[in-house]
């Protein structure tokens, strides 16, 4: 089934019994994976007794997934990623017996927000949750909004904290938890190979340590580099981050949620608000933002999780250079040539500093 054409508003008919009139349906921008959409009743709609959510609603958030990527139809991913997310909202609300750690990451995140899951449909293929409401991506946010640098402050201790307890309260997870969720390989693996596409189109007189550079990238990948294994969003970037129009923060898309370590995870967070730096159509002030926001989020999430070692710095430049170089190709292909170039030398600056030495595999 073609997620473009997929009929939401028949297939709520079809499951709750009301009439098409009395809903309202409208596709959500932003998905790369998959075809997302708002479900907005006239009345509130009581669910059916088997679902996870008792409560009636007035509307609801679906993501319907595919074997393939929506944006890119020529790119696979596996289609258990739906299930991965629904277990991540079950430990989120604490509701299954691996989110033993999670736990102590929510405590002092009370102003954060997760959607809550309300029925995972495994034989259409769709993930039923609460909505979180009108909202902006984080980076938009900052770049239309111009919100006071202060909130954007308290929002990265906000989010500095809860990651830093995520990844230290989750370390060394079991393998029957690890087996639950996502295989981070297929979406680095993914990324790996647009960052590879832009090297091998660059010239090479320019940049003479192309294969070596790839080498070290695919390397990475091998679950035997991972030598401070924790559990992490694995697909960790500004997207993750929703603003309501009342400023409250809200993390979602959680289906790549699985093994991964915690250089990763920021290096590929960090990497993606350099782009914002790039952004031609960032004001002074944008920038300003986004630096202040990069600096709360470091500085408290240190405190959460203060050991830094050589094995973090290696996989966050690793990660870092990768998000730089496949993202003049994925996200920011209306990006002046001249910005893409900065994007590119800065992802090779990374990967040349995190050298060979490291884990088992590289």
């Amino acid at each position: 089934m073609s997620s473009a054409t997929f009929d939401f508003a028949l297939y709520l008919t079809s499951i709750l019994s009301i009439r098409s009139e009395d809903l309202d349906v409208h596709l959500l921008p932003g998905g790369f994976t998959n075809l997302t959409a708002r479900a907005t009743f006239k009345q509130g709609v009581k669910l059916p007794s088997s679902f996870e959510y008792p409560n009636q609603v007035t509307s609801l958030i679906l993501k319907m997934g595919t074997s393939f990527m929506h944006m890119e139809p020529s790119c696979a991913v596996p289609i258990s990623r739906q299930a991965v997310e629904a277990k991540a909202l079950r430990m989120l609300q604490g509701e299954d017996l691996a989110s033993l750690g999670m736990e102590k990451a929510l405590e002092q995140s009370s102003t954060l927000k997760f959607p809550r899951l309300i029925f995972h449909d495994t034989e259409r293929h769709v993930l039923w949750m609460t909505d979180l409401g009108e909202s902006k991506l984080f980076s938009d946010h900052i770049l239309s909004n111009c919100p006071p640098q202060g909130e954007i402050e308290e929002l990265g201790v906000e989010l500095g904290r809860f990651f830093g307890r995520l990844f230290v309260a989750t370390r060394n997870p079991t393998a029957e938890t690890v087996g639950s969720l996502s295989d981070s390989r297929h979406l680095l693996g993914f990324l790996t190979a647009e960052a590879e596409r832009v090297l091998s189109q660059s010239a090479k007189e320019e940049y003479p340590e192309t294969k070596s550079l790839m080498e070290r990238m695919q390397n990475a990948l091998d679950e035997r580099s991972n030598l401070e294994p924790c559990l992490g969003m694995i697909d960790f970037w500004p997207g993750s981050i929703l603003i309501s129009k009342n400023g409250e923060c809200s993390l979602v898309d959680w289906e790549y949620f699985g093994l991964t370590n915690a250089g990763t995870e920021l290096g590929m967070f960090v990497g993606h608000f350099h782009f914002l730096v790039l952004n031609d159509q960032a004001s002074n002030e944008a920038i300003l933002t986004t630096k202040a926001f990069i600096s709360s989020f470091a500085s408290e999430y240190f405190k959460a999780a203060p050991d830094i070692s050589d094995h973090f710095e290696r996989k966050f430049l690793i990660a870092y250079g990768r998000s730089l170089i496949g993202g003049t190709n994925l996200f920011a292909r209306a990006y002046q040539p001249e910005a893409k170039a900065k994007a590119i030398d800065a992802g090779i600056t990374c990967l040349q500093a995190a050298g060979d030495v490291g884990g088992v595999a590289d």
